[in-house]
């Protein structure tokens, strides 16, 4: 398997030797001159493959040093350049949608009046489910204090299977709307965060900020 992080880092030390050479062009020869890691002196017209990890000295016709060629990178700079440079992508994109998400709200709700005409229709919605939980809640009471007394007129006395079975469903019907209220009741305080929320970054751009 070709492991790609030494042979990005020479390729790309490889175009930025040829952009020098490019850079020589038309006025005179450049020679890349440098010693290896065994002390060895070379000198060519292109970068040297022995001195990669070291700097190279790029040399004017006259023996004056025109630029020098970086080291290649290492496995670890590749990689290292390759999650900044994804970084900087995922902080765009990020960007990108935070922008696009703020020219919708501002097309939906041009001015506070329509944001808050919106929030009151969305917390009336909810409230009308309330409403129906809480009377549904005064029905199974008075159903309950009429199951209560039927039970205290049987004091001692056998209590039916019908009146303990509708005891029961009583009960468990009296739970499930107050479950349904106290859900209702979460709903309205999601529903006042997401428009405070919204109210907050609205503000500023209708301020044009």
């Amino acid at each position: 398997m070709v492991n790609f992080f030494p042979f990005a880092g020479l390729v790309l030390w490889c175009v930025l030797g040829t952009s020098f050479s490019a850079q020589q062009s038309g006025t005179s020869a450049a020679i890349y001159s440098c010693i290896d890691s065994t002390g060895r002196r070379h000198t060519s017209d292109r970068p040297v493959p022995d001195c990669r990890d070291r700097e190279q000295r790029l040399l004017n016709s006259n023996g004056s040093v025109h630029s020098v060629l970086p080291p290649a990178m290492t496995p670890a700079e590749v990689a290292d350049q390759e999650a900044r440079h994804q970084q900087a992508a995922k902080a765009r994109s990020i960007e990108l949608d935070m922008a696009r998400r703020e020219r919708n709200l501002l097309v939906r709700y041009p001015t506070q009046v329509a944001h808050d005409a919106a929030r009151s229709n969305a917390l009336n919605n909810v409230q009308v489910y309330i409403a129906i939980s809480q009377k549904r809640l005064a029905s199974l009471a008075q159903e309950r204090q009429a199951l209560d007394k039927e039970m205290a007129d049987l004091e001692g006395k056998r209590v039916p299977l019908r009146l303990r079975q509708q005891l029961n469903a009583n009960e468990a019907g009296a739970q499930a709307q107050k479950d349904l209220v106290q859900t209702q009741m979460q709903e309205l305080t999601r529903i006042n965060a997401l428009f405070d929320t919204e109210l907050t970054v609205l503000q500023r751009l209708w301020r044009g900020g």
